[in-house]
């Protein structure tokens, strides 16, 4: 085939500024880049550097939550809260694994869940994720502790 053949994985190892994040290059080196995480593995395609002021992004494993009995989880970003700029997303996974927007509405329109963003009492930025009684997940369909309940995607700076 032509020149157009190239390389879609480089597992050099680079990590992120903190050390942390293992990421994958996809492109070629030395080339603008864009930034994106899949289910907390950072990928980037041809980036060869970040800045203070680079927004990431990274998905946040929700974890175990029986939402029929438990009203409210709290999950912590990783990042700390003068570092966060955005929670874009939430999905929520049913038992049967469908994917749902946290906002399902209710019958009457209302709400079935409140998202609220805290520091205390970690550094890190938490997520409080709170589903209202009576409403859409508050059913026996979210009740597994077995299971990754969904993910918070979270937008920060290095």
């Amino acid at each position: 085939m032509a020149d157009n053949n190239k390389k879609l994985f480089n597992l050099s190892g680079t990590t992120s500024p903190d050390g942390a994040t293992m990421r994958i290059a996809i492109g070629n080196t030395g080339t603008t880049a864009y930034n994106m995480t899949l289910n907390g593995f950072k990928t980037w395609l041809g980036l060869t550097g970040i800045s203070p002021t680079t927004i990431l992004t990274k998905a946040v494993c929700i974890g175990s939550w029986n939402m029929d009995t438990t009203r409210v989880k709290c999950v912590s970003t990783g990042v700390a809260l003068s570092k966060l700029r955005a929670i874009s997303d939430i999905t929520i996974i049913s038992d049967s694994c469908e994917m749902f927007a946290p906002y399902y509405r209710n019958s009457n329109w209302e709400l079935s869940l409140g998202v609220k963003v805290c520091c205390a009492p970690s550094t890190n930025a938490l997520v409080a994720l709170e589903r209202n009684d009576g409403y859409f997940f508050d059913s026996s369909g979210f009740n597994n502790t077995a299971m990754n309940r969904g993910w918070i995607m979270v937008h920060y700076v290095c």
